[in-house]
């Protein structure tokens, strides 16, 4: 799969096919030597192809100037010439444009090489740098949905730089945004000079491939334990109807032209081009060793070993660091060669020695014999190829189904791509990917908690119909960190939840207070001592009516807030301030808040911050209840009766010494119940 696949991927990074032979032999060398992966198949990939044309492209086809020219430095193959290249379409006589000024596609070629070469140099160079100071944990700030968008984007950029091979045309490749529409225009617009040839020979070519890769192999799979290698198939016979049927000078069909045989001897690519390379190398560094970190615990997974990701972004930096001096633009892992290379047996990458040993002879001895194959065999290759990222729209639909936020990476991350270009596309995604976390946890879900009968577990009210809540008392549940951010969120939550605004409660207070003191000003002395007189006569009767009725109203007005704290795994220094503040507020107007299931981190932070109280600070969202019934030992007693546990076990000290209380009740067989009436402090 190494030579159709090099050949054809070469080309579309708008290189010489030769390139990509060359990436069979050095990529798979060297990562022998630093790999940790014993299945992955380093060289050529679809991918990496398309985001190294993206600066070829640009360069070469926009902003090639003299002084970039001395750059790159002399070109000894190039020539000039005045007069635009010649081919025969149709019987008919027609001029090409030529590529870019008076070079020759010859010298063009050398200075797309010389690109190629230095923005793999400088990504490889990156990698190596992000290897030394340990960053391979990157590959999870690029999330599944968003690799997932970003590759089904890239692939109709994959496929659209083949479209004009397979109807024979010549269309201009453009750098810019919207680079899709614009192709499409001019594909469209040559579309009257279509090489009738070049269709027949694409459509018969698509049509195998399909055949053998969606029924024969699936029939195959049985008898031979690799598939039919139809790729390499097609690249011989093309090669051979294209030389003996002469289908370039008879029929203008294009060809892939000389293919030098040997090794391209070592030299050093330019540096020159870093300032215009940097935004390009970098992208590629990162995503592509996410993609091939990808594959590599794919099989790390399936035979059960471990992958060190520094060494493995080690390991590529090395390969894509010595490849370009010896001609190899970026290498990285491919999922179809590896799944061949296991299918045949391959357990280590030894495999990859003998593919690299049977490479060195095609680059040796038989490079030169695929002259002649006509570049629409590679383009429906490449085509064809692309199923399995087109198959990712799966993945959208299952992410809607799943999680609303992953979808919508998917969909921007794919058409920030498509619409835009592959660059921006990739930065959008991941900006609304970071955008998305930071929502989430702005954002995150709260509940109002209610006793499930006869047991003392709290659970959601909205899910749990049989949760009731104990009157008096709102147990609230904030599942998320607890951070500058979300501080606003929590109280408005909180507030919308318990359907209490202490700040409302407050004025209201205030102005009830005023209103009584106004009242008592406008009362005259006579009338004072006609009311108390009247009091004292009717007082007693009813004094122990109005103090039970008192009791019951207060029971039932709102009285303590509890904060079960389980779902807080992080508070900074302003939520520490901020729960200072509202537990303020809410005891201004007789609301006492307490926290339970706190994490050691929340505690430890409220100690540094000075925390007031810390006897508010509970094991369990029981024990809190209990203590928040205190003053209420009717209804106080009912509830320790009726759930398992009636203990107020007060969380103040380290989480080890809670574990160890626990430990010495569980040894001496104490029931709960008793550690309630002990009223056990840790």
């Amino acid at each position: 799969m190494n030579i159709p696949q090099g050949m054809a991927y070469a080309m579309l990074a708008d290189l010489p096919p030769v390139c990509g032979l060359y990436l069979g032999f050095f990529p798979l060398i060297l990562y022998f030597f630093f790999g940790t992966s014993r299945q992955v198949s380093m060289g050529t990939f679809a991918l990496s192809s398309l985001m190294v044309a993206v600066p070829v492209v640009r360069i070469v086809g926009v902003q090639l100037t003299p002084a970039l020219a001395d750059i790159l430095g002399p070109l000894p193959t190039m020539s000039i010439s005045t007069e635009a290249p010649v081919a025969i379409i149709n019987n008919a006589t027609t001029s090409l444009p030529v590529p870019h000024g008076n070079y020759t596609e010859d010298g063009l070629n050398q200075y797309r090489i010389q690109v190629a070469l230095s923005v793999t140099l400088l990504a490889g160079l990156i990698q190596i740098g992000l290897g030394l100071f340990r960053f391979g944990f990157i590959t999870i700030y690029l999330s599944t949905p968003l690799v997932s968008g970003f590759t089904t984007g890239a692939a109709f950029h994959v496929m659209t730089s083949q479209v004009p091979a397979i109807f024979g045309i010549k269309v201009p490749r453009h750098a810019s945004s919207f680079k899709l529409i614009h192709s499409y225009m001019d594909i469209i617009d040559r579309l009257p000079d279509t090489n009738p040839a070049s269709v027949i020979i694409s459509i018969v070519c698509i049509c195998l491939l399909l055949l053998f890769r969606l029924i024969i192999n699936a029939k195959l799979s049985k008898l031979c334990r690799f598939p039919v290698p139809i790729e390499l198939i097609l690249v011989v016979l093309g090669t051979s109807i294209g030389h003996f049927g002469h289908l370039h000078t008879a029929y203008a069909v294009d060809i892939v032209g000389e293919i030098p045989s040997g090794l391209r001897a070592p030299s050093m690519p330019s540096i020159g081009l870093f300032h215009l390379v940097w935004q390009d190398a970098f992208m590629l560094a990162i995503i592509m060793y996410v993609c091939t970190f990808s594959i590599c615990k794919i099989y790390a997974n399936k035979h059960g070993y471990l992958l060190d990701s520094n060494q493995e972004l080690l390991a590529s930096g090395i390969v894509n660091t010595v490849g370009p001096v010896f001609g190899c633009y970026f290498s990285a892992g491919s999922l179809s060669r590896s799944q061949v290379q296991e299918d045949m047996g391959g357990r280590t990458q030894v495999a990859s020695l003998i593919a690299a040993s049977l490479m060195i002879f095609v680059l040796l001895f038989l490079g030169p014999l695929f002259r002649e194959l006509p570049t629409a065999v590679l383009a429906c290759i490449i085509i064809v190829a692309l199923k399995g990222l087109f198959m990712q729209f799966g993945d959208a639909v299952k992410l809607y189904r799943i999680s609303k936020y992953d979808f919508s990476i998917w969909i921007v991350c794919f058409f920030g791509v498509v619409i835009l270009n592959v660059s921006y596309g990739l930065m959008l995604g991941f900006a609304y990917s970071l955008l998305t976390v930071v929502c989430r946890t702005q954002s995150p879900s709260t509940s109002i908690l209610g006793r499930l009968p006869t047991t003392d577990i709290y659970k959601d009210v909205r899910f749990y119909p049989s949760a009731v809540q104990v009157p008096g008392v709102a147990v609230f549940r904030f599942d998320g960190a607890l951070y500058f951010a979300s501080v606003d969120n929590f109280r408005y939550r909180l507030m919308k939840l318990t359907g209490f605004d202490p700040k409302l409660a407050e004025a209201q207070q205030l102005e009830q207070e005023a209103q009584h003191r106004q009242q008592q000003l406008e009362l005259s002395p006579q009338s004072l001592a006609a009311d108390d007189e009247a009091g004292s006569n009717s007082a007693a009767p009813s004094d122990t009516a109005s103090s039970s009725s008192h009791q019951t109203n207060q029971s039932t007005r709102l009285h303590h807030i509890i904060v079960e704290c389980s779902g807080i795994n992080y508070i900074d220094s302003v939520g520490a301030s901020f729960l200072r503040v509202l537990i303020a507020d809410y005891q201004r107007v007789g609301v006492s808040i307490l926290f339970a299931c706190c994490k050691h981190q929340f505690r430890r932070m409220l100690e540094r911050s000075e925390f007031a109280d810390k006897y508010s600070v509970y094991v369990s969202v029981h024990d809190a209840v209990l203590s928040a019934l205190a003053d209420y030992p009717n209804q106080r007693a009912r509830l320790a009766s009726d759930a398992r546990s009636g203990s107020s076990i007060v969380d103040t000290a380290d989480t080890a010494a809670v574990f160890e209380s626990q430990r010495l009740l569980q040894q001496t067989g104490e029931s709960r119940d008793t550690s309630s009436r002990a009223g056990l402090n840790v």
